[in-house]
């Protein structure tokens, strides 16, 4: 007897597999920040009214009260000149010329009637006032719209095929026999 086995045969085709992850795509937009900067003007004052007094051109009214006050006083200097001058003339017998030097001081000015205020080269007041500015920030910024993409996932399945490589056999050879017949 000989016998033979069947034999099976496979043959296998592995399974694929692809896998593909896109990047997120990104809408990303800058929103810019605002700066507001104003800057109000200062104030200048400036004073020169003690600077017009100084040259007689200052407030009327603080002239004629100077006036007044010395009023009296130069009246009584008037009157002691008067005086003195006639003191000369009644002295005109010791000589000289009493008139023509009368004369010759005369003057239409009076600069002992000083009614202007005191001169100073301070006599103009500055003051400056500053203005602080006025800021304004606006913050910017950055706005993000994020999307995932899905993946990108092919799959082949793999396959097998299982087939019959051999046959089983069973063969009998039955012996020779002598037998005479």
């Amino acid at each position: 007897m000989h016998q033979e086995m069947a034999l099976i045969g496979m043959q296998t085709t592995p399974a694929k597999q692809e896998i593909e992850q896109p990047g997120a795509t990104i809408d990303m937009r800058q929103i810019n920040a605002k700066l507001d900067i104003q800057q109000p003007s200062g104030k200048l004052e400036i004073d020169q009214s003690r600077a017009r007094d100084a040259l007689a051109l200052g407030n009327n009214l603080e002239t004629m009260k100077r006036i007044y006050a010395k009023a009296s006083e130069l009246a009584l200097q008037g009157i002691s000149r008067i005086v003195e001058k006639g003191n000369q003339m009644a002295a005109i017998h010791q000589g000289g010329n009493p008139i023509a030097e009368a004369a010759k001081d005369w003057r239409r000015t009076f600069p002992e009637f000083a009614f202007e205020g005191p001169a100073s080269m301070d006599n103009v007041d500055i003051q400056y006032t500053a203005s602080k500015p006025v800021i304004e920030v606006q913050l910017g910024g950055v706005e993000y719209n994020v999307t995932p993409n899905r993946p990108i996932h092919n799959y082949t399945p793999g396959k097998t095929d299982i087939y019959l490589r051999q046959r089983n056999s069973l063969e009998i050879t039955p012996p020779q026999l002598d037998i005479p017949l």
